[in-house]
């Protein structure tokens, strides 16, 4: 790290949880594996990390957290898969089980990585995307959608588990990366926003 200017990088992780009453939530399958590395990479080589895990609330928690200290880092690393949907309303009390059926109305949560896109002056905007199709293509499109400088595709197969499968995209070009730990991958994140 001596001769690379050391930078303070705000890392996500997890997944968001949408309560659904004060027991139940909407959450996915992100183990944090991700995140995690990445905030092992940053350190080990010398970078100020922030680190969200985001399974610790909502998505609008998560938004927060990530506008009180987007002006004062270099970076931004949103490995944190954040719920699309957030039901409507949220039950005061523990919804009883019943022989009814449930219907739970659901309204987008705020896109983050698209408002960073937009709020963003001089930090370096890193997105993740998971993919069960046409990777390369969904990439590509939300890199230029959210206003990112790089966004690490990933297929559905990386969920949960120790490695990675991943294309990292930026407006000029992709690699295309073999199968990998994702402390591997982390590594050549981490390489690619300091270089």
């Amino acid at each position: 790290m001596s001769d690379m200017k050391a930078l303070n990088i705000l890392i996500t992780s997890g997944g968001t949880k949408e309560s659904i009453d004060p027991v139940r939530y909407i959450g996915n399958r992100s183990s944090g594996k991700m995140g995690q590395a990445l905030k092992e990479a940053a350190l080990r080589v010398g970078h100020e990390v922030i680190f969200i895990d985001a399974s610790a609330g909502s998505a609008d928690e998560l938004y927060e957290k990530v506008l009180a200290e987007f002006d004062h880092v270099d970076v931004v690393i949103m490995a944190a898969a954040v719920s699309d949907y957030t039901p409507l309303r949220v039950a005061e009390q523990k919804i009883k089980k019943s022989h009814d059926t449930l219907h739970i109305e659901l309204q987008p949560t705020v896109d983050i990585l698209k408002e960073l896109g937009r709020r963003k002056t001089r930090q370096l905007l890193v997105g993740f995307c998971l993919e069960s199709e046409n990777l390369l293509e969904a990439a590509r499109r939300k890199l230029r959608e959210k206003n990112l400088d790089l966004i690490v595709a990933n297929g559905i197969d990386t969920l949960g588990a120790d490695t990675s499968t991943a294309v990292i995209v930026s407006e000029k070009d992709h690699i295309l990366l073999p199968v990998m730990t994702k402390a591997e991958l982390a590594e050549k994140i981490i390489a690619r926003v300091a270089g």
